[in-house]
């Protein structure tokens, strides 16, 4: 059967707080094409984004894979990674002030 691509997860995190975006299913594996963060402020703010294994419970620096990327004000913006996660692995966001939403997009795979 075709893996079809689809939203992975949604989310509005609350201002300067890590928060989770999607975290990959127990018997499955996923593909994180892109992930989108949309500004919906008349004032730019920044983002950040990092994935987390299984079994790391706490924010490390090595986690981040965008960290401080300028959202322009009432825009959007691509982070594009293609990344590649195993069950129990996850992806978290966080956003500098209000009005930021995330989108990500990607496979579920039967692992």
């Amino acid at each position: 059967m075709a893996d079809n691509g689809r939203i992975l997860g949604q989310v509005d995190p609350p201002d300067a707080t890590d928060t989770l975006l999607y975290s990959v299913p127990s018997g499955k594996r996923a593909v994180i094409s892109t992930v989108f963060a949309c500004n919906r402020n008349a004032a730019a703010r920044t983002v950040r984004l990092r994935a987390a294994r299984a079994n790391e419970s706490t924010v490390s620096v090595k986690q981040y894979i965008y960290f401080g990327v300028n959202v322009p004000a009432n825009d959007t913006i691509a982070l594009t990674a293609g990344l590649t996660l195993m069950a129990g692995e996850s992806i978290y966001v966080y956003r500098s002030a209000a009005d930021v939403n995330f989108s990500a997009f990607g496979v579920e795979i039967d692992a």
